[in-house]
């Protein structure tokens, strides 16, 4: 089969699989017999469809929401960093760009390995963040991610292999980079290294 009809058949699969869990999970959730630790892995994140991301770097509770909105469930796709670089690269010169483009908008929950930061050179309140897929490559697939120094101030102090948690949204993806660019919602650290 060709690479990119597997692709496509792979985020279907992902993305229907993600539905049907969550929905089976929300039905769950308030029933009298649901677990804590359903009720807990049942949790989605949420984000007003008018605002700006945020960030949440200490737990994982939903986005704050106002009353008066009710919230818009974002899904994670199951997808990794390394099945959308191998779509990419795997495409003819000419499609790269297409295939590349139509992970745009994916919701991902993605585990890293801080690799580096480095300040924004045109704005010194931001870092860019790359984080290394798996952590013994030292050449490699990764995620890469800009943020507010303020809205993760940990990543002053942060040791190269620290591992990151990071659910956002996919903004670009690079076969020939070997990374995917997110916009993080929420950043974790997991454990310093």
């Amino acid at each position: 089969m060709d690479s990119q009809i597997i692709a496509a058949l792979i985020i279907g699969i992902a993305t229907v699989l993600t539905v049907v869990v969550g929905w089976w999970l929300n039905g769950k959730k308030g029933q009298p017999n649901s677990s804590p630790e359903l009720e807990e892995t049942s949790k989605l994140i949420v984000e007003k469809p008018s605002t700006p991301h945020s960030s949440n770097h200490s737990n994982n509770e939903s986005f704050p929401t106002s009353e008066s909105e009710p919230p818009v469930p974002k899904k994670t796709s199951a997808i990794t960093v390394k099945e959308i670089v191998n779509a990419v690269n795997s495409a003819p010169p000419f499609q790269k760009p297409k295939i590349a483009e139509q992970y745009n908008g994916l919701q991902v929950d993605w585990i890293g390995y801080l690799r580096e930061v480095r300040e924004d050179f045109r704005d010194q309140e931001s870092v860019h963040v790359n984080l290394d897929v798996d952590q013994d490559m030292p050449i490699g697939h990764r995620i890469s991610f800009a943020e507010k120094i303020e809205k993760f101030p940990e990543i002053r102090v942060l040791n190269q292999g620290s591992k990151i948690r990071i659910i956002g949204e996919i903004i670009s993806a690079s076969g020939d980079g070997l990374f995917v660019q997110v916009r993080p919602a929420v950043i974790d650290v997991l454990s310093h290294a």
